[in-house]
């Protein structure tokens, strides 16, 4: 049986990851930006073309997740925690295509287009809508960032309670095999 995720999943996972900081970095960029900042737009466009990835990310994710099996969680975790565990991911899913969901939406329902990384236009797919726009706003920057940040806080806490606390190898579920060896034999990994 496994021990950790495939390649593939490591990749998908710590891309997902970097792209939630540029989202949540550009989000309050744009958010605290002057109106008349001439790069506005922009900032809009990529952040919503890095939700368009996770967007992806997430759907290839969960289609991999029934071909490519998660390895099995520490014998050691209490079932308090291993329940904690699946539905902290279970709601990562769900935010990780509720969110770019949202925001599309709700940007297409106020009648903008999403300038793909300032390559590829895609047209709004829905009807202008003050009435979806507004609930669309609502979903995502109401409710979904502070749900996003509950549960970035909450895998964070899990990865240092595991990895700190009670030093039980969940994080290295995570980290390609060279990472680990190194870490443990105190080397640098291999050079490339």
């Amino acid at each position: 049986m496994q021990s950790r995720y495939s390649h593939r999943q490591m990749i998908v996972h710590w891309l997902t990851a970097l792209c939630l900081v540029a989202i949540i970095v550009l989000a309050w960029v744009m958010i605290n930006a002057k109106e008349d900042t001439p790069f506005a737009d922009s900032l809009y466009d990529w952040h919503g073309s890095f939700g368009i990835v996770v967007l992806v990310l997430t759907a290839l994710r969960i289609v991999w997740r029934f071909i490519d099996k998660a390895p099995p969680l520490p014998a050691s975790l209490a079932p308090w925690e291993r329940a904690l565990s699946a539905a902290t991911f279970g709601l990562f899913y769900v935010l990780l295509l509720w969110m770019p969901i949202t925001g599309y939406t709700a940007a297409a329902a106020a009648g903008y287009s999403l300038k793909f990384f300032s390559l590829v236009t895609i047209a709004p797919l829905v009807p202008k809508s003050d009435k979806l726009n507004s609930l669309m706003n609502t979903l995502h920057f109401v409710y979904g960032q502070w749900a996003v940040y509950t549960l970035i806080l909450l895998h964070a806490a899990g990865v240092v309670f595991n990895v700190v606390g009670k030093r039980n190898g969940v994080l290295n579920r995570m980290l390609p095999a060279q990472v680990n060896e190194a870490a443990a034999s105190g080397k640098p990994g291999p050079k490339h």
